[in-house]
């Protein structure tokens, strides 16, 4: 992992607590997810929770992510043995739902390479009692909010059930489409960012006969649309999680819940002239006021058509999917 290379002298950072008894498993104190570091290489930097006051790593599948584990004492790979952990948000570790879970061995094997298909982690650099670890998610993984645990053991002893340490904080991973392996590849770079970076857009609105314009801001790097798009992945509708690695499926699932005639979706439709109670859609200028709204108050928002029903959706996609950064962009809203 050569790219890592001129961050290992100052991210490799000593635990200085008390060095556990070499007879018991070497304990994680911390671990250093590099947050900033990893979202300029995945492309992730403009969402907000990788820059809050408690920033969380927010990754794409089918890339690489560094992390450091500080030990409490040096690691021997003679006697010691780690692995990683990986959940869906609230998903137990024994189920059974197909890859909402994964154990990771870590290897210790200089120069091991990663695939792109499957969960992989290898220590890069030991040094003193932290690793530099390279971590691999499956370009096909489920997207959406994960926790990791960190799992030691002493090699002697297999059947014991070790000793773990729960990171404190979620991981989101997303659709990749900087990834070949991933369904949602571009290769272009120009349309890359126009799909998937590009915070604003226009939409065209109105009869094939008086076509207009409308500017739109999709937020979707805004605080908490990350997690009301994932909250509407799996708590409106309740897609399955197998289906929330399918870009597809979950374009599918963000175009029905967008509408509150589907369980309680983000938006209330009005076609009329009245709109007392709520907002005249034609005074809607993005997506992020809208799903703010929701996300608080989990009850549809007042009022939508078309063209504000596709920016959300966008924002969904842009957001759900381009927030989960499946590609998006509304082509024309017209009659």
């Amino acid at each position: 992992m050569r790219k890592h290379d001129k961050y290992e002298d100052r991210c490799i950072s000593m635990a200085k607590t008390e060095a556990g008894r070499p007879d018991e498993p070497v304990r994680v104190r911390s671990v250093d997810m590099y947050v900033s570091y990893n979202a300029e290489q995945h492309f992730t930097k403009g969402f907000h929770r990788t820059k809050s006051e408690k920033p969380a790593p927010v990754l794409r599948r089918g890339q690489t992510f560094a992390m450091v584990a500080n030990l409490s004492r040096p690691f021997n790979t003679q006697t010691d043995s780690l692995s990683l952990f990986f959940g869906i948000k609230g998903v137990d570790r024994t189920s059974y739902n197909k890859n909402a879970v994964a154990m990771v061995p870590v290897s210790f094997t200089e120069g091991d390479t990663l695939a792109t298909n499957a969960w992989g982690a290898v220590v890069r650099k030991s040094e003193d009692k932290s690793l530099l670890i390279e971590v691999m998610t499956p370009a096909d993984c489920i997207v959406g909010a994960w926790i990791m645990d960190l799992d030691t053991k002493l090699r002697s002893q297999r059947e014991s059930p070790g000793l773990r340490y729960t990171y404190p904080d979620l991981i989101y991973i997303l659709f990749n489409p900087w990834c070949k392996d991933d369904t949602v590849y571009i290769e272009n770079p120009d349309l890359r960012f126009e799909y998937v970076l590009m915070h604003v857009g226009a939409i065209w609105r109105g009869s094939y006969q008086n076509l207009r314009p409308c500017h739109w801001k999709y937020g979707h790097f805004e605080e908490n649309v990350l997690d009301c798009c994932l909250y509407l992945l799996t708590n409106v509708g309740k897609l399955k999680l197998p289906a929330c690695a399918d870009p597809v499926l979950v374009a599918r699932h963000v175009s029905a819940v967008v509408n509150s005639s589907d369980d309680q979706g983000v938006l209330m439709g009005n076609w009329s002239q009245n709109f007392a109670g709520g907002v005249p859609p034609i005074s809607w200028t993005g997506s992020n006021a809208i799903l703010q709204q929701y996300y608080k108050t989990k009850k549809p928002v007042k009022f939508g058509q078309c063209w504000v029903f596709a920016g959300v959706t966008t924002a969904e996609h842009g957001s759900v999917t381009n927030r989960l950064d499946a590609p998006a962009r509304v082509l024309a809203v017209t009659q």
